[in-house]
């Protein structure tokens, strides 16, 4: 016991030992599950929310149960149910909490990201190359519609990729038509073509 009054041990607990009835504040503690079977329960069945606490220097998180709403929650800080990032009930995951703002997985690569999003301000999921929701949108949903691509200034295309042949369905961008062709790069080997006249071309004839 120190000038503060606060215990500090280092405890190992294996299987058969008895809880210790000791109170006070654990400054390090090691914990030790040995058996067959080990298993780690945190909690006593009690009506309260139960949680796992990552004391950080400028952010906290937190792993919990959620008692009241029966769910399992990853977030941010150190009060369950707040600033959700993560939450498991049932059968189901939901990532954020219903704040106005983005929420995204990011897919970290060696040399590029890519992200599946909420953008918030928009409404709509995006899929799309880098880390920021919203930018180098590759695939948009949104209501009953699907939109590829993000209006750069960029061929966007769907490739059918076969044993044999590949065929592709793509807008030619510097031409400003719609093609349909064999391959996988748009403008090469082209079966149709739609211009922005609507008037349509059969290059095979």
């Amino acid at each position: 016991i120190d000038e503060n009054q606060d215990i500090k041990f280092a405890q190992s607990i294996g299987v058969g030992q008895a809880a210790s009835s000791t109170t006070g504040d654990i400054v390090a503690q090691t914990m030790s599950l040995k058996g067959t079977t080990p298993s780690l329960t945190i909690g006593d069945g009690g009506a309260e929310d139960t949680k796992i606490v990552y004391d950080g220097n400028a952010k906290d998180f937190y792993i919990g149960l959620d008692d009241s709403a029966d769910t399992l929650v990853i977030g941010d800080g150190s009060t369950v149910g707040t600033n959700s990032i993560l939450t498991l009930t049932d059968d189901s995951v939901t990532v954020g909490d219903g704040a106005a703002v983005d929420t995204k997985i990011v897919y970290d690569g060696n040399a590029k990201d890519f992200y599946i999003g909420l953008d918030d301000s928009a409404d709509t999921l995006v899929i799309g190359d880098g880390s920021t929701v919203g930018t180098n949108s590759i695939l948009t949903l949104t209501d009953d519609s699907v939109t590829i691509g993000d209006g750069a200034a960029v061929d966007t295309k769907v490739v059918f990729d076969g044993n044999a042949q590949d065929f592709y369905i793509g807008l030619d961008d510097s031409a400003d038509d719609l093609v349909i062709g064999l391959g996988s790069a748009v403008g090469t080997t082209p079966a149709i073509h739609i211009d922005e006249n609507q008037v349509v071309t059969f290059d095979a004839g």
